[in-house]
């Protein structure tokens, strides 16, 4: 899904005001999870490969 709505590994993505309709709700949802989901070392692998 991350792939999906943020495109190809290793793009820098551009401030949240810049972001596509799909891309900002995904943000808000990121921003949303809880303290202990930051703490997965491949979850934010995962989102440092897609420049979230």
């Amino acid at each position: 899904m991350l792939r999906h709505v943020f495109g190809k590994p290793g793009s820098v993505l551009p401030p949240y005001e810049v972001l596509t309709e799909p891309q900002q709700p995904a943000m808000r949802t990121l921003a949303e999870m809880g303290d202990d989901t930051w703490c997965w070392g491949n979850f934010t692998s995962s989102l440092w490969v897609l420049g979230v």
